[in-house]
C-alpha cells in the first residue's frame, strides 16, 4: 500500500471500529465488490438478508427495511457513495474498498482473471463473469466445502456460457451455499441435485434459457429470493411452490411464455414482491387469490385478464388494500379479431382500482370502450408514469392533464379515438396549465385521430423534453404547441401540418422525421425553425427535395453535427450543407435521384453513402482529410482513386468500407493515401482485381463476393499487424495454403468460405504443416462443399477458443485432436458427417467436447433438454 493510503487507512479503520457490530458485518461483505463496481441497494440488501447479516427486530419491521436502514447508515457515514453516472446505484471509494478487503480477511475472495491459491477458509466468492466459463477456473470447488456465496459480477450479467461440469460440481460440493447467482448464463436445465442446497436463500437465474425448474427446487424451504426475470423460454413453474414458505421475492418479469402459475403461490404469505401474475383459465392461480398476498410491494404485471369471467375475482384481488404496490401493469389478450366483452372488461378494470400510492400504470390490450373513472381520480397524486397500449376499442381518453406529477405519458394503438379535446385536460384551477410536470409524451398508432383541440387555440407544455408522434396519418387539425423545453422530436407517418404547429422551440437539439406526407423542405415544415439543432435524421420522405433552400439557413446552424438522410427518392442535391460549420457525421442512403454533394465539409469525421446510383460528383475528401476517420461507400459509381485524391494524405482515416462499387477495378498505384488505415471492408465489387498495397497498420480485413479478385496481398506484402481476416466467395484467389498466413504472429480471427474447389486445407499436400498461425483464437469455415480433410497441422492451434464449421458436408473429422477439449465454443451446421460424431453421449467426439461451455449442432445447443 502506498504512503498516502497508509496514512489514510488508520483513520478509516477508526471509523470502522466505531460501527455497530451488525454494520461491521454488512460492510465487510462488500469486499466482494471490485473497485469502481456500481451496485444496487436492494440487491445488496437481499445478499445481506440471505447471509443472515440482518438482525430482526421485535417490532413489526420488515427485514428488508432493516437492511435498508443499515445501508442508509453506511451511506451517511460515507462508506458508500452515490454513483455519478446512475442515481439509483452506489459505489465504494477505493480506500473504503481496501478497508473492506482488510477487515474481511480470507473469508471473502474476489477472484481475478488469473488462477490463484484458494484458501479453504473462503466463505464468499465473487468473480468477473466471462463469456465462456470453463471448469479449470473452478476446480477448487471440491476443496472449499463451506462456500456460502457464489457470485459472478456484474449481477446483471450479459449472456454467457457455463460448462455443465461446473454446475454439477458446484451442487455436489457446496451444501452450505446461501447465495447462488447464475444470472445470464446459457443454462437449459438445472440438475435435480439443486434440491440438496438446503441452506440456499438467494437463487438468481435471470436471463437463462430454462424452460422449467426441477421439482427439487421446491425442497429449498429456506429460499427467500428467486429471480427468473428475462427467462423468455420459461413455460411453467413447479407445482409445489407452496413449500417455499420463506420466499419473499419472486421475479418472473419478462417471461413471455409463462402463461400459467401454480395455485401454491397464493399460499406464500411471506411474499413481498411478485413481479408477474397470470390469471388462470384452468387450475392455476386465479386473480382472486392475489388477495391473499397482503404485503406485496414494488411492481406487478397482472396478465391474461381475458380469463377473468367474474368481476368478483377482480374485487377480491384487493389491489386497493396494497399501499406498497406502486407500479402496476394490467394486460389482456392481444387478439381483437373475436368480439370482446366490453362491459365485462370495463367492470374488471373498475374492480382493479389500486391504492392511491400508485406511481406507474400500464394498461395493454384492454377491450372496453372507456377507461375507468379511477384513472382520473385526483387522489392519485403520486402517479408519474402512464402507458396505454393497443386498447383498440376505447373512443376517449381520461382527463390525465389534472395529474400534478405525471412525467411520462405514452398512448399507443388507441384506434377509435378521433378527437382529443378539453376532456383530456381535466379540471384545473384558475390559470393552471394541464400536464404541469410532463416531460415525455408519446402518441403512436392513432390511426383514426383527426383533431387535437387545445385551450384557447394553444397547448402549453412548459417542461416537455421529448415528443413522439408516429403513425397518426389522419391528424390534420391541431392547435399551436408551445414547447420551450423540448429537446427531441420524433415524428413518423404523419402529415407535415403536425410540424407546422410546433412553436417556441428554443431548446430543440434533435429531430427525427420519417414518412412525413407533403414534406418538401425541413425549413418549411416549421413555422419557427430551430437553429439550436445538433442532429437531423430524415427518412422515407418521398416529397423531400431539399433540406433547406440556399445556404443562409445552414450558416446559422452552428451546433449541427449529425445529418442522416435515407430513402428520399426526390432529393436531388445536398450542396447546401457545405457551409455547416461543425458537421461531423453525414450518412446518406437510398436516395436514387441524388446527384450533387458539396465540394467540401471541413470538419467531417464520419461519411457514409449507400445506394445513390446517380451520384456523379463528390466532395473533395482531401479537404476533409485532417478529420475524416470513417468512410463507407456502397453502390456508388465513383472512381475511388479520384474520390480519395492522389495528392492527399488521410492521416485520420482508420476505417474504410466499400460495397457494390462495380466501377472499382484497381486502387491507386502505390496504395491508398491512408497510412493509418486499420479496418478495410470490401464486398460485392465484381470487377476488383487486387487489393491496395502498403497497408502496414491494417488490423482487420474483410473481403467477400469479389469474383474477379486475383490477388489478396500484392507482392506478398501481408500487413504484419493483421489480427482479423475474413475472406468469402472470392473464387479466383489461390488456396489459403499459398497465402503465407502461418507467418502472421498477430492473427487471431480467420474466416474462410465460398470456395467449391477446395478439397483439402493443406499446403502442397503436407499433412503435418499448418497453413494457419498458432496465434488463432477464432476459426470459421463456411460453404466449402468439397472440403474433405483438414491438415494434421491444425493440432498446433493450441489456443483456439472458437471453432465454427458450416456447410462442409464432406468433412469427416474435426481438427486439433485432444485439443478440442480446450475450446470454449464449437458450432457445427450443415455437416452431417461431423454432426453424427458429436451426438450427445453417443458420438466418438462426445467425451472430448462434453465440457465445452457452448456447443451447438445445427443451431441447437447439445445441452437443450428433450421435450
Amino acid at each position: 500500500m502506498n504512503e498516502e493510503k497508509s496514512e489514510i487507512l488508520p483513520a478509516l479503520k477508526l471509523s470502522y471500529h466505531h460501527l455497530p457490530p451488525e454494520l461491521k458485518r454488512c460492510f465487510a461483505y462488500c469486499a466482494l465488490f471490485p473497485k469502481d463496481y456500481e451496485f444496487d441497494k436492494l440487491q445488496l440488501v437481499y445478499f445481506w438478508m440471505a447471509e443472515g447479516l440482518l438482525q430482526e427486530t421485535k417490532k413489526d419491521k420488515l427485514i428488508e427495511d432493516v437492511g435498508s436502514q443499515y445501508f442508509d447508515e453506511l451511506l451517511a457515514r460515507s462508506f458508500f457513495q452515490q454513483s455519478s453516472a446512475y442515481a439509483s446505484r452506489f459505489v465504494m471509494h477505493d480506500l473504503f474498498n481496501d478497508l473492506a478487503m482488510s477487515v474481511a480477511g480470507d473469508k471473502c475472495l474476489r477472484m481475478d482473471d488469473e488462477l490463484q491459491e484458494i484458501s479453504v477458509k473462503v466463505r464468499h466468492l465473487s468473480f468477473k463473469g466471462r463469456m465462456y466459463e470453463t471448469y479449470p477456473r473452478f476446480n477448487f470447488l471440491d476443496k472449499v466445502q463451506k462456500l456460502r456465496t457464489f457470485l459472478p459480477l456484474p449481477v446483471e450479467t450479459p449472456f454467457n456460457y457455463l460448462s455443465q461440469r461446473i454446475l454439477l460440481h458446484l451442487f455436489a460440493n457446496s451444501y452450505c451455499l446461501r447465495v447462488l447467482s447464475l444470472n445470464g448464463y446459457a443454462i437449459y436445465e438445472l440438475p435435480d441435485s439443486i434440491g440438496d442446497l438446503r441452506h440456499l436463500r438467494y437463487l438468481g437465474l435471470a436471463g437463462t434459457r430454462l424452460r422449467w425448474l426441477p421439482k427439487s427446487v421446491c425442497t429449498l424451504i429456506n429460499l427467500q429470493v428467486l429471480i427468473l426475470s428475462g427467462c423468455s423460454r420459461l413455460t411453467k413453474l413447479p407445482t409445489s411452490m407452496e413449500n417455499l414458505v420463506k420466499l419473499r421475492y419472486l421475479d418472473i418479469s419478462h417471461t413471455c411464455n409463462l402463461h400459467e402459475m401454480p395455485q401454491g403461490i397464493a399460499q406464500l404469505t411471506s411474499l413481498r414482491t411478485l413481479t408477474k401474475m397470470t390469471a388462470s383459465k384452468n387450475n392455476g392461480m386465479s386473480l382472486k387469490e392475489l388477495g391473499n398476498l397482503s404485503f406485496l410491494q414494488g411492481n406487478i404485471s397482472i396478465e391474461e385478464l381475458q380469463n377473468v369471467v367474474n368481476v368478483k375475482e377482480a374485487t377480491e384481488a384487493r389491489l386497493m388494500d396494497k399501499p406498497s404496490l406502486n407500479r402496476i401493469s394490467l394486460k389482456w389478450s392481444a387478439g381483437f379479431d373475436d368480439p370482446r366483452n366490453k362491459i365485462l372488461e370495463l367492470n374488471v378494470l373498475n374492480a382493479l382500482k389500486p391504492h392511491k400510492n400508485l406511481s406507474t400504470l400500464e394498461i395493454k390490450y384492454y377491450g372496453g370502450e372507456n377507461f375507468s373513472n379511477w384513472i382520473e381520480d385526483s387522489a392519485f397524486l403520486k402517479l408519474a408514469r402512464i402507458s396505454f397500449k393497443n386498447c383498440k376499442n376505447c373512443t376517449t381518453l381520461p382527463p390525465l392533464g389534472q395529474l400534478p406529477l405525471l412525467r411520462d405519458l405514452s398512448i399507443r394503438g388507441i384506434d377509435q379515438v378521433k378527437v382529443i379535446g378539453p376532456e383530456f385536460y381535466g379540471n384545473r384551477g384558475h390559470g393552471e396549465l394541464p400536464f404541469p410536470s410532463l416531460i415525455n409524451l408519446t402518441f403512436s398508432g392513432m390511426s383514426n385521430w383527426e383533431e387535437w383541440v387545445g385551450i384557447g387555440g394553444v397547448i402549453q407544455l412548459p417542461k416537455l423534453c421529448s415528443l413522439i408522434i408516429t403513425d397518426c396519418s389522419k391528424l390534420v387539425s391541431l392547435p399551436n404547441l408551445l414547447l420551450p423545453s423540448l429537446r427531441d422530436i420524433n415524428a413518423s407517418g404523419c402529415n407535415e401540418v403536425v410540424l407546422n404547429h410546433m412553436q417556441n422551440l428554443k431548446s430543440l437539439t434533435s429531430i427525427q422525421l420519417s414518412r412525413i406526407v407533403g414534406l418538401t423542405s425541413i425549413i418549411k415544415a416549421f413555422e419557427q425553425f430551430p437553429f439550436t439543432l445538433k442532429s437531423v435524421t430524415v427518412g422515407e420522405c418521398h416529397n423531400l427535395e431539399t433540406l433547406w433552400p440556399g445556404d443562409s439557413t445552414a450558416r446559422n446552424l452552428v451546433d449541427l453535427q449529425h445529418v442522416d438522410i435515407g430513402s428520399c427518392p426526390k432529393l436531388f442535391s445536398l450542396q447546401e450543407i457545405d457551409v455547416l460549420p461543425d458537421l461531423r457525421r453525414l450518412y446518406i442512403r437510398n436516395c436514387e435521384a441524388l446527384k450533387l454533394l458539396p465540394n467540401k465539409i471541413s470538419c467531417l469525421e464520419n461519411l457514409s453513402i449507400e445506394n445513390c446510383p446517380l451520384l456523379r460528383t463528390m466532395m473533395k475528401l482531401q479537404d476533409c482529410s485532417p478529420s475524416l476517420d470513417y468512410l463507407n461507400i456502397t453502390h456508388v459509381n465513383l472512381n475511388l482513386a479520384n474520390l480519395l485524391g492522389s495528392g492527399s494524405n488521410y492521416q485520420s482515416l482508420t476505417d474504410l468500407r466499400i460495397k457494390s462499387c462495380d466501377g472499382l477495378e484497381l486502387f491507386p498505384n502505390g496504395g491508398l493515401p491512408t497510412p493509418n488505415l486499420k479496418r478495410l471492408w470490401i464486398r460485392e465489387c465484381q470487377h476488383l482485381k487486387s487489393l491496395p498495397d502498403r497497408m502496414d497498420l491494417l488490423s482487420s480485413l474483410d473481403v467477400s463476393s469479389c469474383a474477379s479478385l486475383m490477388e489478396l496481398f500484392p507482392q506478398e506484402n501481408i500487413p504484419p499487424n493483421l489480427s482479423s481476416l475474413q475472406i468469402r466467395n472470392c473464387g479466383k484467389l489461390k488456396p489459403p495454403g499459398e497465402w503465407g498466413l502461418h507467418k502472421l504472429t498477430s492473427l487471431n480471427h480467420f474466416t474462410f468460405g465460398g470456395c467449391p474447389e477446395l478439397v483439402s486445407f493443406t499446403n502442397n499436400a503436407d499433412e503435418e504443416h499448418c497453413v494457419l498461425p498458432p496465434s488463432l483464437t477464432i476459426l470459421s469455415l463456411d460453404d466449402l462443399p468439397n472440403l474433405e480433410t483438414l491438415s494434421k497441422g491444425f493440432q498446433s492451434l493450441t489456443i483456439l477458443q472458437e471453432l465454427n464449421i458450416y456447410r462442409c458436408p464432406k468433412l469427416e473429422a474435426l481438427p486439433m485432436g485432444d485439443y478440442l477439449e480446450k475450446l470454449l465454443s464449437l458450432h457445427i451446421r450443415g455437416c452431417p458427417l461431423l454432426e453424427k460424431r458429436c451426438l450427445k453421449n453417443k458420438g466418438d467426439y462426445w467425451p472430448i467436447i462434453a465440457d465445452i461451455p457452448d456447443v451447438q449442432i445445427d443451431s441447437r445447443s447439445i445441452y437443450y433438454p428433450c421435450p
